[in-house]
C-alpha cells in the first residue's frame, strides 16, 4: 500500500513538472 501510494504521488509530481516546462 505504501508503494502504491509513493508511486501515485511520484507521477502526480512528475505530470505536474512537465506541465510547468511548457508554461515556461
Amino acid at each position: 500500500m505504501e508503494f502504491l501510494t509513493a508511486f501515485l504521488i511520484g507521477g502526480l509530481i512528475c505530470v505536474i513538472g512537465q506541465m510547468l516546462i511548457d508554461a515556461t
